[in-house]
């Protein structure tokens, strides 16, 4: 499965694993979250693009995605896929959170290059995964 959101056979209480794919088709405005594998209203983004994707670009190197209400991220694990081996198309990426965004439900994810410390945008057709593990407030 690409991506799927199930319960979580763990210690956290009402756990559930998010897994989330998504593709950068323009690297300066469209990020879309592919969302044929999740239920509905599980997330949420700024716009549909396609039947199939939201776009979750919020600005350079920054996406960011609307959680279920209810639900706060427990664990975060996020990376970049570039479509080359490329040095210059490498980026590295990690997740934001804070009690203003648990409380609103949104999810950011930061992307920054990998010889410069700063936010910069994936190259077209690279890959976003993120796999969130998400527990009820």
């Amino acid at each position: 499965m690409l991506q799927d959101m199930f319960p979580l056979r763990s210690n956290i209480p009402d756990g559930v694993d998010l897994l989330l794919k998504i593709n950068v088709t323009v690297a300066a405005s469209t990020w879309l979250l592919e969302t044929d594998r999740l239920h509905p209203g599980v997330v949420s983004g700024p716009a549909a693009v396609t039947p199939n994707g939201l776009n979750v670009f919020a600005a350079t190197g920054v996406a960011s995605i609307q959680i279920p209400t209810g639900y706060k991220v427990k664990h975060a694990r996020v990376s970049v896929s570039a479509p080359t081996a490329v040095a210059a198309d490498q980026r590295s990426a990690d997740w934001t959170w804070s009690a203003a965004q648990e409380l609103s439900g949104a999810f950011g994810i930061a992307i920054t290059d990998r010889a410069v410390p700063a936010l910069a945008n994936p190259v077209v057709n690279s890959v976003i995964w993120a796999a969130l593990t998400l527990e009820t407030i």
